[in-house]
């Protein structure tokens, strides 16, 4: 292979991994004190003719939006990662319904607060094109802090 060819492949495969269809903000909502339960916040904002499955799907299948949170002693659990209002259709591929968001994405986890620190996670699933169907995974590592 020549060094012309080596270098366009590269390009192709570095443009590829960086691209992202989807911006994620994350946020703590509710009043931080010892005890108190908050919610853990992820707005989406998906490029145009780009779709992301929900964290709820009731096909197998698709990669839904998952949430990581790396264990800590500044919270615990209380439920689990909530889609709000997400699109639903049947899709012929997965034989079922699927969930969705198109332009916008909102999920939410509910923690209970125990002490002081900073909440750490990855938020991961997939974006995936209305046109030809190709889907590209993402990881959103975030770190939030609590304070009371």
């Amino acid at each position: 292979m020549n060094m012309k060819v080596m270098i366009i492949l590269i390009c192709c495969l570095l443009g590829f991994k960086a691209e992202n269809h989807v911006n994620w903000k994350v946020s703590l909502v509710g009043a931080q004190a010892a005890g108190a339960v908050v919610e853990l916040q992820f707005d989406g904002k998906i490029d145009n003719k780009w779709y992301v499955y929900s964290s709820a799907l009731s096909v197998d299948g698709p990669m839904p939006t998952k949430l990581n949170l790396v264990a800590s002693d500044v919270f615990e659990l209380a439920g689990k990662l909530e889609p709000f209002k997400p699109k639903e259709k049947h899709d012929a591929i997965w034989e079922g319904k699927i969930q969705y968001f198109e332009k916008t994405a909102k999920l939410s986890q509910k923690i209970k607060l125990k002490t002081a620190g900073t909440v750490k996670g990855t938020l991961t699933g997939q974006a995936c094109s209305n046109i030809d169907g190709m889907c590209m995974p993402f990881s959103m590592p975030f770190s939030i802090d609590v304070t009371f």
